[in-house]
């Protein structure tokens, strides 16, 4: 049976490892069914050395180039700069290792667009790759062509039928996710841009932004920017440093403190407080738009409503977590957002069979 996605790896990072931990790292490899591992190296003799373990060695140029172009090529442990562009070439997040750092040159272009691990986080990704499951939302809005959503968690904790640990672990995700937590900030990010990788073509897409948060400072969020910042890394031609595209010029009241639905689901609160930046820049693009949670849709609904005469070709939005609520449709030819008529319930099909998995192993993985 063949493996589900690719991962790679710098011949010299193997190669300068004793013969006991050369034999260790290659067991430890074997655990990952799902995965396979190719090791890259230009020199002949590295890569029988490597095969010797029952690895397989492939020689830099252009086979590599066209195995990594593969959609299930998803991560590149580099150290060498050449690493860097295969990495960015085959859509793959690219990482590096602390350890080498301190020991070897970890070259230029790695330590500038590559994220450091050490080795426990490194493994800690590989079962990430390995044993999470398809989102738990990906559709388009029925009459809608260049609108898609995804949704990469089933969030939703309050509902009947939960078991008290489903509830547990998805409350101990929205503190995550809300709270910033430092101590899980990089395999959280990384949980992201692997579900990303092993669910979208980001190749196809020209740019990243973030939905603004109701606060204060134009909406803005550390880990949204961080994150936009990575997906950027891995689209058409990167433009790192850029500012958002979304500004929040007048804060409003979060959407949970909202009892009323036909309050909270208005678009008006949110289209008089945001305003857009450069939308030049997404003239004839495809975009990705990244927000944190998706209950009514009322966001999505924002964003395609300030959007739909800029000129977008696609524009996916994505959220990390979902409450599985129907999905809140606002209709075009209503002349008010604030016309609770002008609303439509979309039922969504959710994927049921991942439900919490994805978030379970979130969380075995982070605190095992």
């Amino acid at each position: 049976m063949g493996k589900n996605y690719n991962v790679f790896i710098s011949g010299d990072i193997f190669i300068n490892l004793c013969d006991d931990q050369k034999l260790k790292f290659s067991e430890k490899l074997k655990n990952f069914e799902n995965i396979e591992f190719y090791f890259i190296t230009k020199n002949f003799e590295k890569r029988n050395e490597i095969k010797k373990y029952g690895l397989i060695a492939i020689e830099r140029g252009s086979k590599i180039n066209k195995k990594a172009k593969l959609l299930e090529s998803v991560l590149f442990l580099g150290i060498k700069n050449q690493d860097f562009y295969t990495a960015n070439n085959g859509n793959m997040f690219l990482v590096y290792l602390s350890e080498y750092r301190e020991k070897y040159p970890v070259e230029t272009d790695i330590s500038k667009y590559g994220s450091e691990f050490n080795v426990i986080e490194f493994f800690k990704i590989l079962k990430l790759i390995n044993e999470t499951a398809r989102p738990y939302l990906n559709t388009t809005l029925k009459g809608i062509d260049n609108f898609k959503l995804m949704s990469l968690i089933n969030a939703k904790y309050y509902s009947y039928g939960l078991s008290a640990e489903e509830k547990r672990i998805a409350i101990k995700f929205e503190e995550l996710l809300k709270n910033n937590n430092q101590s899980n900030k990089k395999i959280f990010i990384s949980f992201i841009i692997v579900m990303i990788l092993k669910n979208i073509d980001v190749k196809k897409f020209d740019n990243c932004f973030y939905y603004p948060t109701s606060r204060g400072n134009g909406g803005k969020n550390e880990l949204m920017e961080e994150l936009c910042r990575q997906i950027r890394l891995l689209c058409k031609k990167p433009k790192l440093n850029q500012e958002n595209l979304f500004y929040r010029n007048k804060n409003i009241e979060k959407s949970h403190n909202i009892s009323d639905r036909n309050i909270r689901t208005k678009l008006g609160r949110h289209m008089e407080s945001i305003m857009l930046i450069a939308p030049e820049r997404i003239k004839d693009k495809n975009i990705i738009v990244l927000d944190d949670y998706m209950t009514n849709g009322t966001s999505s609904e924002v964003v395609r409503e300030l959007l739909k005469d800029k000129n977008v070709n696609n524009i996916l939005f994505l959220t990390i977590g979902h409450f599985g609520n129907p999905y809140m449709r606002y209709y075009d030819i209503i002349s008010t957002y604030d016309d609770p008529d002008a609303y439509n319930e979309e039922y969504l099909e959710f994927n049921k069979e991942n439900s919490h998995q994805n978030l379970e192993k979130l969380f075995e993985i982070l605190y095992q």
